[in-house]
């Protein structure tokens, strides 16, 4: 899990987080903070990625959602009521595909999603353009039980498919 002594990037299609420990030197949070936005500068990231730092004990909810137990007694104690606040308004949100394909219309093979992201496909909902049946093989549910799941948990489930990208720094 993540060590209050370190920082760590955690990147997205148009986001960059830093996490930043709370025994992190001053030196390796700025120095994680350079190579955040290094990075997003080498990597030719889309116009208006964000980079968001991070202090330990106020991470949000889609950050949180990519670490395993992240809630555990090694790791920040959240109010459970403003998370449960979260969730829900994300639970009702509706997704726009407002300046990209619609799903319901275009669907692309995985091996076209997969660690990819083709011209037109809303990056952060890549699942919605696989076809019925590729997307009941690959998460072994349907999509209608998919969407059920709160919004925050997904990429949990995105993670070992190659539906988001990664990427850990620890400067020592």
């Amino acid at each position: 899990m993540l060590k209050d002594d370190d920082t760590y990037i955690l990147e997205l299609y148009n986001k960059i987080y830093v996490w930043q420990g709370h025994h992190a030197s001053t030196n390796e949070k700025y120095a994680c903070m350079k190579i955040a936005v290094e990075h997003k500068e080498t990597m030719k990231k889309p116009k208006g990625t964000s980079i968001t730092r991070i202090p330990q004990g106020v991470e949000d909810s889609l950050f949180v959602s990519f670490f395993e137990d992240f809630y555990g007694a090694e790791n920040a104690v959240v109010n459970k009521e403003i998370q449960q606040k979260i969730e829900s308004t994300q639970a009702k949100h509706d997704v726009s595909f407002e300046g990209y394909k619609d799903p319901k219309t275009t669907k692309f093979p995985y091996e076209e999603l997969k660690d990819k992201f083709p011209e037109g496909v809303k990056p952060n909902k890549k699942e919605w353009y696989l076809s019925e049946e590729e997307f009941q093989k690959l998460f072994e549910m349907s999509f209608e039980e998919y969407q059920k799941i709160p919004e925050w948990k997904q990429p949990r489930l995105k993670k070992p498919l190659g539906l988001f990208r990664f990427h850990q720094v620890s400067v020592s």
